[in-house]
């Protein structure tokens, strides 16, 4: 997922974590993304862009990337942008940007960067995806410089 090699043990014990996660959405592949996530529902928070609420069960996100394929045909030409990982005790919080093309389901494809943040927890010796957000980057929308 990144082309930086991971600083240490956990960070890549993390990304190996978000690989599966970002398998099993490409793959349309429910059970390699629940592989990813917390064990623990009441904790869950899972928030793509294209809904307009969160989904907090194991079940909804199963439902969710089952029926994944009737919008998005697929996706090519996904390369990461930059990522940040900060590790702070059992849990790490993770910024993902990417370029990605999706494919509608006509074949229409979509352009653009998609930006996720992932709250992980560590137990049982791997880390688990507890919270996600995802967001896109809206073509002509205006872009807000931040100047020193």
């Amino acid at each position: 997922m990144t082309d930086t090699p991971p600083v240490n043990d956990a960070e890549a014990q993390i990304m190996s974590t978000l690989r599966r996660f970002s398998r099993g959405i490409i793959t349309f592949n429910p059970d390699l993304v629940l592989s990813a996530l917390d064990p623990d529902d009441g904790a869950l928070v899972y928030q793509p862009e294209e809904r307009p609420d969160a989904l907090h069960t194991r079940a909804d996100v199963e439902r969710y990337v089952s029926t994944l394929n009737r919008v998005i045909g697929g996706f090519a030409d996904t390369r990461v942008v930059d990522t940040k990982v900060d590790i702070m005790g059992e849990f790490a919080h993770v910024y993902v940007r990417f370029w990605c093309r999706i494919y509608q389901v006509d074949g229409e494809p979509m352009d653009g960067q998609v930006r996720q943040t992932f709250v992980l927890r560590r137990h049982d010796h791997d880390w688990y995806v507890r919270h996600y957000h995802e967001s896109r980057q809206i073509l002509g929308f205006p872009v807000v410089e931040v100047k020193e």
